[in-house]
């Protein structure tokens, strides 16, 4: 599970990793200085202190986490433009790739997720400026990647699955009323139900997936 949280102020962001079996708290507070950032980790049961360096460009960062007794590399490199951010995290034995871009509006995020060997719930949230967003994976059964395009107009949105060694490909349309979508996917052998559900402002959105086997 990876969970990025925005704070009140675009200089803080909390990050939750469960690197194998242990959880790895990680809190980012800027320094004086922008290329200066402070992490506390709680790393089974030390807990880590880390400096962020920007490199010799903004584009560059590398992060060093020593968790319990294994060490972590966190590399996040920015993109040419500041609307790619990309994060290797080397988790327990098992390497997790998350790539985040920010589409064309300050209201798309795009994330490619490989989620160890379990992700059922995807959940979006816009957050009060449209620089944050929050996504929170559920372990569930097994999909390995999971991929969220925002199409051409804001009521479509392409979800790429793999689901075991199944791809599924599924499109939403907006129903009717532009706060309810409703999709039933046949992920492998299994109906997965995915519900989205707009927020009182046109800037949040809920995703679920359900695996209908469970209900």
């Amino acid at each position: 599970m990876l969970e990025q949280r925005m704070g009140p102020s675009s200089d803080t962001a909390h990050f939750t990793l469960a690197a194998g079996e242990r959880v790895v708290v990680l809190e980012q507070r800027m320094g004086p200085r922008s290329d200066t950032a402070h992490f506390t980790a709680e790393a089974g049961e030390r807990i880590v202190m880390l400096e962020q360096r920007i490199g010799p460009s903004s584009e560059t960062a590398h992060l060093t986490v020593l968790a319990g007794e294994r060490v972590v590399m966190l590399e996040q490199r920015m993109g040419l433009s500041s609307d790619r951010v990309n994060f290797s995290v080397a988790a327990g034995e098992r390497v997790v790739t998350l790539e985040q871009r920010i589409g064309p509006s300050s209201d798309t995020a795009h994330f490619t997720t490989a989620a160890g060997e379990r992700v059922v719930m995807l959940k979006q949230r816009i957050g009060p400026s449209s620089n944050t967003a929050h996504f929170t994976l559920a372990a569930g059964e097994r999909v390995v990647i999971l991929e969220h395009r925002i199409g051409p107009s804001s009521d479509t949105a392409h979800i790429t699955a793999v689901t075991g060694v199944t791809v599924v490909m599924l499109e939403q349309k907006m129903g009717p009323s532009s706060d309810t979508a409703h999709f039933t996917v046949a992920a492998g052998e299994r109906e997965v139900m995915l519900k989205q559900r707009m927020g009182p402002s046109s800037d949040t959105a809920h995703f679920t997936v359900v695996d209908m086997t469970k209900q």
